[in-house]
């Protein structure tokens, strides 16, 4: 489906409001915000692709800080609880003491990586939703969200990752020179990130669109998938990537 590109203020009042329902505690308001949001209207591509970019989050430091701050607490609740231990108390109220502090620590904790989750589900689905449409601009997103899966943080996720990568393969293709698209430097390394010779489909497209869309570490990308493929099945890899190194290395 093309995208009409309509107007901005007025749409993006829409959409952004629908992103945020999108990562609401209510399933109902949720489920509603999230088919509007996928239902590949032209008029909305303009303000998905403007969200996508700015909600754009360094996840993987983000979710570090979150696992420092849980084993924190949880060693604070360890220290209060030795703290707390005076001698005077019977081991099986000291043992319930504890066992309803954790109980109250872990609800919190609960609450706390639930609302994180959201988040990272409003980032799934703008990158959901922008697939729906057949323009090469979402190449950029497309990449950003078939890397983010690495880290594992949602089942959906995992679930939507032949579904970009489909898209990758289906569009970059139609990349035939430098100035087809724009990547930010994170979009640019993604597709090396995505060389496999598990995505073999997606491979081939990355290393045909590598001349146009690389950057410096490419090549090194590039050297790196082809010990894996040299003594492997997949042919049709080897020739893809025998072809773009002279040409990375000619750069």
């Amino acid at each position: 489906m093309e995208p009409t590109g309509l107007n901005s203020n007025q749409l993006d009042l829409e959409v952004r409001p629908l992103l945020d329902q999108s990562a609401s505690l209510f399933p109902s308001k949720r489920k509603a915000a999230v088919e509007k949001l996928l239902s590949g209207k032209p008029e909305y591509f303009e303000s998905l692709l403007r969200l996508f970019n700015t909600e754009r989050k360094v996840k993987s430091k983000k979710s570090t800080r979150v696992h420092y701050s849980i084993d924190l607490l949880l060693m604070s609740a360890a220290c209060w609880a030795a703290f707390h231990f005076d001698g005077t108390k019977t081991i099986l109220s000291i043992i319930g003491t504890t066992l309803i502090f954790y109980s109250m620590l872990c609800m919190i904790i609960r609450v706390i990586i639930r609302f994180i989750l959201l988040d990272f589900e409003k980032h799934h689905t703008l990158a959901k939703a922008l697939s729906m449409y057949d323009d090469i601009r979402i190449i950029g997103p497309m990449a950003e969200a078939f890397h983010f899966d690495n880290h594992k943080l949602s089942r959906q996720w995992k679930q939507s990752e032949y579904q970009y990568a489909q898209v990758l393969v289906k569009l970059l293709p139609r990349i035939t020179s430098e100035n087809d698209i724009e990547l930010t430097s994170h979009q640019v390394d993604c597709p090396n990130r995505a060389l496999s010779d598990n995505y073999a489909d997606l491979s081939i497209a990355i290393l045909n669109a590598l001349p146009y869309i690389g950057n410096n570490d490419s090549l090194r990308a590039v050297n790196k998938l082809f010990r894996r493929v040299i003594l492997g099945q997949r042919r049709d890899v080897l020739s893809a990537v025998t072809a773009c190194i002279p040409v990375l290395e000619a750069r």
